[in-house]
């Protein structure tokens, strides 16, 4: 029988031909349109040294990654992308059917969701497909149900004034949150991209850094320019450290307005 994920990185024995991916994506990119850390980190990367990365590769998909090498994680992150993009898209539907619980982990390949895009059908609130951050694997998920805790009690949104596509849908019994975009009111969309081009909103229900929904795009979340932290360093570092004296980061302040 299979595992609950099929592809589940903490199982699936990782190939080598990963660093493949990684070597290309380095010689593709333009290192004139790079900052300095990037540039820094690529060339780290190109002379690393193949047990080197495959150690970064596990602290990565682990969630364990250290901050000394973020910058290169996020380029680590682009090629496991490819290849477990890659694997899942091998699977066959009729193994991720069956008796699997609906939880807002990825079918495929255990990963938490990104986000999730909400397009017409159904009812008139239409379908929700979360989508994975490390597979891109989508699958529907309950309209208004936390995807970290699985709680549909108290859940309430956040949204930017003027925008309609975008919300994050917060949970109070968990204090996480997650974003999700709404297709008919949406030029298309791709949900990493997205995800990161909407900081704003990440700001707007109380933490510093983009909301970290995946031990996956930790990364990539830290790789963001450093300019978005020092903007709201005085605006939402404080909160931030109040939250931690009370023991837990609450990501649901009170005085956030729809």
């Amino acid at each position: 029988a299979l595992p609950i994920s099929p592809v589940d990185p903490a199982q699936w024995p990782r190939d080598p031909s990963w660093q493949a991916a990684l070597a290309r994506l380095l010689a593709s990119v333009d290192e004139t349109a790079l900052p300095e850390p990037a540039r820094q980190a690529r060339a780290a990367l190109a002379k690393a040294r193949p047990e080197d990365l495959e150690a970064m590769a596990d602290r990565f998909l682990s969630g364990e990654i250290l901050p000394t090498e973020a910058a290169r994680s996020v380029f680590v992150a682009a090629a496991l992308q490819v290849v477990w993009t890659r694997m899942a898209a091998l699977i066959d539907r009729e193994d991720l059917r069956g008796d699997r619980p609906e939880t807002g982990e990825c079918p495929s390949c255990g990963s938490p969701a990104l986000a999730g895009l909400v397009s017409p059908g159904g009812t008139k609130f239409g379908h929700r497909h979360l989508h994975c951050s490390l597979c891109a694997t989508s699958w529907r998920y309950v309209r208004s149900r936390c995807v970290h805790c699985g709680s549909t009690d108290k859940i309430s949104y956040r949204q930017l004034a003027g925008t309609t596509f975008l919300r994050a849908e917060c949970c109070e019994a968990c204090h996480g949150y997650s974003k999700v975009f709404f297709l008919e009111a949406a030029r298309p969309l791709e949900p990493l991209a997205d995800d990161l081009a909407s900081l704003g909103l990440d700001l707007l229900v109380g933490t510093p850094f983009p909301q970290v929904r995946t031990t996956q795009m930790l990364a990539i979340c830290l790789a963001l320019p450093y300019v978005a932290m020092a903007v709201c360093r005085e605006a939402a570092v404080q909160p931030v450290r109040e939250a931690r004296k009370r023991g837990h980061v609450n990501l649901v302040p009170a005085q956030a307005q729809l």
